[in-house]
């Protein structure tokens, strides 16, 4: 098997991973230390490869170009009076990636 095949598979098993979910789903990912959120101009599909690839370069400048980050006080503090936001997330154990879907 090819390195792009199984990358393909890869792809293809995250793609149909990724749900959908209100904000209060991820507050328990949240508290254990393990919710990630993508920004939006990053590909949620292309950052959960690269975490399961352990892509360290792609992984290191999503996080130093401020995409991909631990959600902040304020982020969290604003889910929770909006109750209407949406999310679209997959997990890549250990982590859950979250995204936030457009109103």
């Amino acid at each position: 098997m090819t390195e792009s095949y199984r990358r393909g598979d890869l792809r293809a098993k995250l793609r149909g991973e990724i749900s959908h979910v209100s904000a209060d789903a991820l507050l328990p990912h949240h508290r254990r230390g393990a919710l990630v959120v993508a920004a939006a101009d990053l590909d949620l599909l292309d950052a959960a490869v690269a975490i399961a690839e352990d892509d360290v370069d792609a992984v290191t400048d999503f996080i130093e170009s401020g995409r991909l980050a631990k959600p902040s006080l304020g982020d969290l503090a604003s889910w929770c009076v909006d109750e209407e936001r949406r999310f679209q997330f997959v997990i890549v154990r250990p982590y859950v990636l979250a995204q936030r879907l457009p109103p």
